[in-house]
């Protein structure tokens, strides 16, 4: 570029001062400053992407608090509901005397310390505020629960999979809300699978539970503001009610983009959810919770490694690293630790399996989690079993079942879900936000 042009991109410069320090260098000094400034612009625009990115729940406080001043407000949180310098939601909103009259808080609890699929009680924080459990005896607020509150807000990170449980509590909370005529605010932000990633099958009437809550795929694609109006939809469609649905977007979010980007540390959202490696492998190895393979449960790595006592990481290799070029395997033996409250398979008991790291974040999740059940039942026919009735559920029908049980090709599965793909593009089109 020219010297001249310098000052285009910069276009809240002093010109003329611009221009009088760029007479008193020589060419070549100029040269040399006009690299190491462009080389600083490039550094700021790609390694420092949080001087420009704003989260729902900070353009919340920073642009629209209008929207909850003078409100009896409920929160929808847990620990992970934080603010990008890490502080939590709730403290910041207390310090901005919102009047915050109530908590509820779903699966895992709202300190995070419960044990997947164990009931959560309802608690009271330090500061005296109720927390009230929604993954009980009761999977929503009642309207007993909301009769005091003008608006909720919902602000939790979780990891873009159908089966990840707290988009079930947003949707049976929207529909909560409906009924009782109470406002929801979503607080947006990024799908850490990134905001373009489609895969798996799309959930189908007759096989809807709490992990499947929404006729979509595995992977959606969308940020959680852009579901809560997909779903906001399907309420109004199936139900006749009318969601009070405002949501918060982020700033300069680039939906190409995965979490890692905007957040170089990983925020536990689940109790075996603690990397951001985990949260990509996740959404296939979840598949083998319906099986006797551990998914890591019990150790210090779940969802990043797998095995079982009966397992010869040999007999897997050679198929697994042909497939899949971009992952890693580690022969690996781990020991899993039960917990007095959670069933872990093989607990206290040596199991050996493999390690996997992903060395591109593209990779198809859903895929490896499909051909991994095949491998394993193709491998060892009689020891791998698989309950068919949860493997099912998660994965939206029983197409997965007649695959690993030969009644339909590879070929035709893969044919279904490039099909159901393209038709749930056109479907997300008209909730995009970014």
């Amino acid at each position: 570029m020219k010297a001249n042009d310098l000052t285009n991109i910069i276009p809240y410069a002093d010109k003329k001062l611009f221009t009088v320090c760029r007479l008193s260098f020589t060419k070549k000094a100029l040269n040399s400053l006009q690299k190491i400034f462009l080389l600083l612009l490039f550094l700021s625009i790609n390694f420092f992407p949080q001087s420009r990115f704003t989260l729902g729940n900070e353009n919340l406080i920073r642009n629209h608090k209008n929207l909850v001043e003078n409100k009896k407000v409920a929160l929808l949180i847990n620990n992970a509901s934080l603010l990008q310098n890490k502080t939590p939601l709730l403290d910041t909103l207390l310090k901005q005397k919102i009047d915050i009259v109530k908590i509820f808080t779903p699966e895992h609890g709202f300190a995070l310390n419960e044990a997947p699929g164990e009931v959560v009680n309802n608690s009271v924080t330090a500061n005296s505020i109720p927390v009230i459990s929604i993954y009980g005896k009761k999977k929503a607020p009642t309207q007993t629960d909301l009769q005091n509150v003008d608006v909720v807000i919902y602000d939790i990170p979780d990891v873009g999979a159908r089966f990840y449980t707290y988009i079930s509590s947003l949707k049976l909370t929207m529909k909560a809300v409906a009924r009782a005529k109470v406002k929801i605010i979503v607080l947006d932000r990024p799908n850490p699978q990134n905001g373009e990633k489609i895969e798996g099958e799309i959930l189908k009437s007759g096989f809807s539970s709490f992990v499947g809550i929404s006729p979509i795929p595995i992977l959606y694609g969308l940020t959680v503001g852009e579901l809560a109006k997909l779903f906001k939809d399907e309420i109004l469609n199936k139900d006749n009610l009318n969601v009070d649905l405002t949501v918060i977007p982020m700033l300069n979010y680039d939906r190409t983009r995965f979490y890692n980007y905007y957040f170089p540390n990983w925020v536990v959202t689940s109790p075996n959810i603690r990397t951001f490696q985990a949260a990509l492998l996740y959404p296939g190895l979840c598949f083998l919770e319906a099986t006797n393979i551990s998914e890591g449960r019990g150790t210090e790595l779940p969802f990043t490694q797998f095995g079982a006592p009966f397992i010869n990481p040999d007999l897997l290799l050679p198929t697994l690293v042909k497939e899949f070029k971009n992952l890693k395997f580690t022969r690996i033996k781990f020991i899993p630790s039960g917990s007095p409250n959670y069933s872990i398979k093989y607990a206290g008991k040596l199991c050996s399996g493999l390690k996997v790291k992903i060395l591109d974040n593209n990779f198809n999740s859903v895929w490896f989690g499909i051909r991994l059940l095949k491998i394993l039942k193709e491998k060892y026919p009689d020891k791998v079993k698989i309950k068919y009735g949860w493997l099912n559920k998660l994965y939206g029908n029983d197409d997965l079942e007649k695959y690993l049980e030969n009644e339909i090709t590879e070929k035709k599965l893969v044919e279904i879900l490039q099909k159901n793909r393209a038709k749930f593009r056109k479907i997300r089109s008209k909730y995009l936000i970014y």
